[in-house]
């Protein structure tokens, strides 16, 4: 009947407004983990070359980071939740390496991740008081 079938779609209703929320946390989460495996990989080859060159900048002596890595966003195909930047410092004796949140990613308490060459790793607490990396 009728009224049969509003409680069950009362009921979807219900079950979805609930759902929801703990779905979108746990995507948000996964694409943040994603971003964070990015930052180590770029960190990681950045202290390759440092091991190499005694330096973190190319042979050129420009900064051959997350663009010369193509790793310019997270995930590196498709829709971007994060966008990847970083930049030598101190001479090529340094660097920091960032990701900023793209779109729904914006939601995310953590906001922008970043690491630098001490390995120093922000924000290590979103706002929400849970752990960032």
């Amino acid at each position: 009947t009728l009224i049969e079938l509003l409680v069950v779609l009362a009921c979807i209703g219900i079950l979805a407004a609930l759902a929801y929320p703990s779905y979108a946390d746990s995507i948000r989460r996964a694409a943040r983990a994603e971003a964070q495996a990015q930052l180590m990989e770029i960190a990681q080859t950045l202290e390759r070359r440092y091991a190499n060159r005694h330096h973190y900048a190319a042979a050129d002596g420009a900064f051959s980071g997350p663009d010369a890595l193509a790793m310019t966003q997270s995930p590196g195909t498709g829709v971007a939740r994060y966008l990847i930047t970083g930049a030598a410092i101190e001479d090529g004796q340094g660097y920091w390496v960032q990701a900023r949140p793209q779109g729904p990613q914006s939601a995310d308490p953590c906001g922008t991740l970043g690491i630098r060459h001490t390995g120093a790793k922000t924000p290590m607490q979103g706002t929400d008081g849970r752990a960032c990396w």
